[in-house]
């Protein structure tokens, strides 16, 4: 059994969009807004996300206000690869909401289910159709115009309530074990930080060397190396500091060059074993080069590490240069007013405590471990086979499951 498939501009009416709000009009309570950071793959948006402003700013922007019979989505992403690009999001409490910049709000029409929307616009259909729409290279965005023309499998509304029910339950099973992976993650921090102390005050009295001393340090291509006249659509990826995304590299398709390029910025390419780090904006932002990113190309706004030891100690060097303390220290010694930047003789300047190794290998041991957990909720979560689900409930394939 298949659906039929409908435009979005069939089955909602848009709202106004957000209101520009300058800094001093936010509180740190009253009146809930929702900004754009408040969209992502989440159903309802997270209590969390919401920031506040006064009654006064409400009154003046109240062509931007909403209430919770609305949908809301945002039409612009600063990340390339748009991954929350034109997802829509329940908001799950009764009451008023003022739209910030860049946040849209749609009302449903009878027939159509706003839990089962959100599900829909997480589906790979969904985003395929948005991102063959989206424009721009850096903060893209796509037109209203064009995101509602976007065609979604529409069952009966009773149907539509029995999809959202089930993928519910699937969902919460899926973000408990995501919960699970995050504490692993916080558990092996706090194992960093007191297997090895902090890195400025070395409580452990480690033999201290700059960064430069045991690794080289690569900034990436000057602008006289590398135009925006050379990027293209399916080549050789290009990693920016955009591209770093929670420690791992997430490239863009369209910020890639080509093969004759690639060739001749040889110095620039990653290798196996490299820890990137973005040298603009949020400073101690940092990936490991995996098999998968071996031979990519290290972007203008980026710098690659390339440690002289492998093995255990990487992967400290890894955790000392993406926790808080390098972290800090670099945002204090970065330059820039408005966009702090790193250069090779801050980065290099680093102090790294040299561990001893059997300390290094008793983290080791204690990271395997972890990882090893982690990989079996990983394997548990797998987004595949929530996908999976519900591209099965989306073509109709479910009527046997019921969702109490």
């Amino acid at each position: 059994m298949s659906w039929p498939l409908v435009p979005l501009k069939e089955l909602v009416e848009q709202a106004t969009g957000g209101a520009s709000l300058k800094r001093d009009q936010f509180t740190a309570k009253g009146l809930s807004v929702i900004p754009k950071k408040a969209i992502s793959s989440a159903i309802d948006i997270p209590n969390d996300k919401f920031v506040f402003t006064t009654e006064a700013v409400f009154e003046s922007f109240s062509r931007s206000v909403v209430d919770e019979n609305f949908v809301v989505t945002t039409l612009r992403d600063l990340v390339p690869s748009g991954p929350n690009l034109g997802r829509i999001c329940n908001i799950s409490q009764a009451g008023s909401y003022l739209l910030a910049q860049g946040v849209h709000a749609f009302k449903l029409l009878d027939g159509l289910n706003p839990r089962y929307l959100a599900y829909v616009s997480n589906s790979k259909e969904f985003r395929s159709q948005v991102l063959r729409i989206k424009v721009g290279s850096t903060q893209v965005h796509a037109r209203s115009s064009e995101y509602q023309k976007i065609v979604i499998p529409v069952p009966p509304l009773e149907e539509q309530i029995r999809i959202a029910a089930i993928l519910d339950k699937a969902d919460a099973i899926r973000r408990k074990r995501q919960q699970a992976i995050e504490l692993a993650d916080q558990f092996l921090k706090s194992v960093f930080l007191d297997m090895f102390g902090d890195p400025v005050t070395n409580p452990k009295g480690w033999e201290v060397r700059a960064l430069k001393d045991i690794a080289r340090i690569q900034i990436g291509p000057f602008g006289t190396q590398l135009h925006k006249s050379d990027y293209i659509e399916g080549g050789i990826p290009l990693i920016n500091p955009t591209h770093i995304v929670n420690g791992k590299i997430v490239p863009s398709s369209s910020l890639t060059i080509s093969n004759a390029k690639f060739v001749g910025l040889s110095e620039y390419h990653l290798e196996l074993g490299d820890i990137i780090m973005g040298r603009r904006g949020e400073m101690g932002r940092c990936a490991l080069v995996t098999e998968r990113e071996r031979g990519w190309m290290c972007g203008t706004g980026s710098l690659y590490i390339r440690s002289e030891q492998r093995g255990a100690f990487l992967q400290y060097l890894f955790g000392l240069l993406t926790g808080s303390a390098v972290k800090a220290y670099l945002e204090s010694e970065s330059l820039g007013a408005t966009l702090p930047n790193l250069n090779k003789a801050i980065v290099g300047s680093i102090a790294v405590p040299i561990p001893r190794d059997e300390v290094l290998d008793k983290y080791m041991d204690i990271r395997a471990k972890t990882m090893e957990l982690q990989r079996k909720e990983d394997l548990l979560d797998r987004t595949e086979l929530f996908e999976a689900l519900a591209q099965a409930a989306f073509k109709g394939e479910l009527t046997s499951i019921k969702a109490a």
